[in-house]
């Protein structure tokens, strides 16, 4: 609903039609930018991707032997409207522990999908539970919420990382993950 919402405001607007009663353009742009808005900041779960679409096929033999204890641990603050740091650095081969923290008051993703594919997961670690070997597409986090992802990279890149929330990226939430 609130996508047929936006794309009748933007008809709108492109005519040159008002938005309702005294409005006008300046309503008009105002209702576009609010359910926009509006429509970003909605909570959104973890996206997940199908084994077969270019995922390590041996994610569980890669990770199983790994004492996670001993396996380096980055810390990642999602905040409005960034990521800090906003570049990651990883070393092929090496296990690492992922802490994703979301400070910020509006929900935010960890979206960087050619980054899940060059990694092997071993696991998303919620508050209460955990989704092990798990093939993301991006990692969805609520205000003051903490997910930790446990994987051993493989492929060598230069990944993109953004939230894909409406404008978040726009207002700079965007980042850089490098595999060497």
């Amino acid at each position: 609903m609130v996508v047929l919402t936006l794309h009748l405001a933007i008809f709108r607007l492109l005519l040159g039609l008002s938005a309702g009663p005294r409005r006008g353009r300046a309503g008009a742009i105002l209702a576009v930018a609010g359910t926009a808005l509006v429509s970003g900041c909605v909570p959104a779960d973890d996206q997940f991707g199908h084994p077969r679409d270019g995922y390590p096929a041996d994610a569980v033999t890669m990770t199983a032997p790994v004492d996670w204890h001993a396996a380096q641990t980055i810390e990642v603050v999602l905040t409005e409207f960034g990521y800090e740091p906003a570049t990651l650095k990883f070393r092929k081969d090496q296990p690492y522990v992922l802490k994703l923290t979301n400070t910020g008051s509006l929900p935010h993703r960890f979206q960087a999908e050619e980054f899940f594919r060059a990694i092997a997961t071993r696991s998303v670690i919620y508050e209460d539970a955990e989704a092990g070997y798990p093939f993301l597409d991006a990692i969805a986090l609520d205000p003051e919420e903490t997910k930790t992802l446990r994987f051993v990279p493989v492929t060598p890149g230069d990944y993109r990382l953004s939230c894909d929330l409406t404008l978040h990226a726009t207002f700079g939430m965007v980042g850089r993950i490098l595999i060497e």
